[in-house]
């Protein structure tokens, strides 16, 4: 019941029958779907893609043509500044490979993760990168460790590879 009072100021009780059930289903029906939508984005959001990465072509144009195949490039030393642990080492995903890539860069006989990019797209590279961890001058053993994804389940894993390189801190 409801406190009225009519024209003449008369006062009496209005009875409500029901509450607007339509306007209640309507209210929880957007509640739902938004709640819907913010879990749709969160949980389908996209690779998460190094911000440092740009276009970039191999020498000699060198391209992957075999949709099969995954081109891997090769490293045998990377040089880091002793300085700002800086190398000016290029950590490229070939034009032409269907896959993203993600380096990791780890010591060999720590197994100790020293640099981790983000996914690269194909035909994008980074163009030199800074260590996590602060080394001594001198040369290490380390382990380039390259995972490829698909470029449409990016939580796929694909093939990768592992390169066993020097690293030389200068």
């Amino acid at each position: 019941y409801v406190p009225c009072i009519d024209e003449e100021g008369t006062s009496g009780w209005l009875w409500i029958i029901g509450k607007s059930k339509a306007r209640i289903l309507s209210l929880l029906l957007i509640l739902l779907l938004l709640a819907r939508a913010a879990v749709y984005f969160i949980t389908n959001r996209g690779p998460d893609l190094d911000e440092a990465a740009v276009a970039y072509q191999m020498p000699n144009y060198m391209v992957n043509k075999d949709p099969d195949q995954v081109l891997i490039p090769g490293y045998e030393t990377i040089r880091v500044d002793k300085d700002n642990m800086h190398s000016e080492t290029i950590l490229v995903n070939p034009e032409g490979n269907l896959c993203y890539m993600q380096y990791e860069i780890r010591l060999t006989d720590t197994q100790e993760v020293i640099y981790q990019s983000g996914f690269l797209e194909p035909g994008k590279a980074i163009l030199g990168f800074d260590l996590d961890s602060e080394l001594e001058e001198g040369e290490y053993e380390i382990e380039v460790v390259l995972d490829a994804f698909d470029l449409n389940e990016h939580e796929q894993s694909l093939n990768g590879g592992v390169i066993y390189a020097t690293l030389q801190v200068e």
